[in-house]
């Protein structure tokens, strides 16, 4: 009978340990979900109101890192990014609607992993890095603002800023390819756009050619492809317009001749 206040004692202390490092334990779990989080941005959507995140699965790991320096050509747009499973996610009233991966948007270069852009570079990093002062340099582009990613824009003039554009191709120097994610009056649901003749395959085009779209409500014609471009022998032409079907991409290929773009040699619709 004696023993009774000690064990209670002991039962007290245990109860109180293990409450401590409960709280513990739910402050890192909440502290790591936090971090896990890229980006967060508000829209509004049929007069609903939501809250969207890009939100790693894992951790993700450098891509064009700014240990490596200044980035070079396969790195435009992507530096000095982030690598990894990345979702786009919706939420209504702080809760979970809807979940895209958007790693599946990448090519098997990327290992299907999806890569975005942290800390923007600058024409005067190349004068700022020295080989042996990484660290520093390192150091100095984390003090940067952290890229945004959603801007929020009317791509298929449907009426409502409901997409964004993510990049997910870096190749020769100049040359960026993305696609364009959200939700439209014909598909609510989360998706990639595609072309009114092919609306389940995301469409791929370069930043400029997406921004072209966004800022005419007709027709719009944009070089994809100049003459001797890394030593290409054509032209290539886009015809992008929105309609109610969806987006329409009419593609004409040019002969390049001494003068530059000589007679129309190839034309097809995507």
């Amino acid at each position: 009978m004696k023993r009774q206040p000690a064990l209670m004692t002991l039962i007290l202390i245990c109860a109180s340990l293990l409450s401590v490092y409960g709280r513990r334990s739910l402050l890192a779990q909440r502290g790591t979900a936090s971090a896990l989080i890229r980006e967060e941005q508000s829209i509004t959507i049929d007069g609903v109101a939501e809250v969207w995140r890009l939100e790693w699965r894992t951790p993700p790991i450098p891509f064009c890192s700014a240990q490596e320096g200044p980035p070079t050509c396969a790195c435009d747009g992507f530096a000095y990014g982030e690598s990894g499973d990345l979702d786009l996610v919706r939420m209504r009233n702080g809760r979970e609607i809807e979940r895209l991966s958007l790693g599946k948007l990448f090519s098997d270069f990327y290992k299907h992993k999806a890569v975005v852009q942290r800390w923007q570079p600058t024409e005067s990093d190349v004068e700022k890095y020295v080989p042996g002062n990484r660290q520093e340099f390192a150091a100095e582009i984390r003090k940067r603002l952290i890229a945004k990613v959603m801007n929020f824009g009317d791509y298929d003039h449907d009426g409502q800023a409901t997409e964004f554009f993510i990049q997910t191709e870096s190749l020769a120097c100049g040359h960026q390819y993305g696609v364009v994610v959200g939700v439209s009056e014909r598909n609510p649901r989360l998706h990639a756009f595609g072309t009114a003749l092919h609306p389940a395959k995301p469409l791929q085009l370069k930043p400029h050619e997406w921004q072209a779209l966004l800022n005419t409500s007709g027709p719009v014609r944009v070089v994809d492809l100049h003459c001797a471009d890394h030593g290409s022998e054509t032209e290539i032409e886009l015809q992008l317009y929105a309609t109610a079907d969806g987006i329409r991409v009419n593609k004409r290929e040019f002969e390049c001749t001494e003068k530059g773009r000589g007679r129309l040699i190839k034309r097809s619709t995507e």
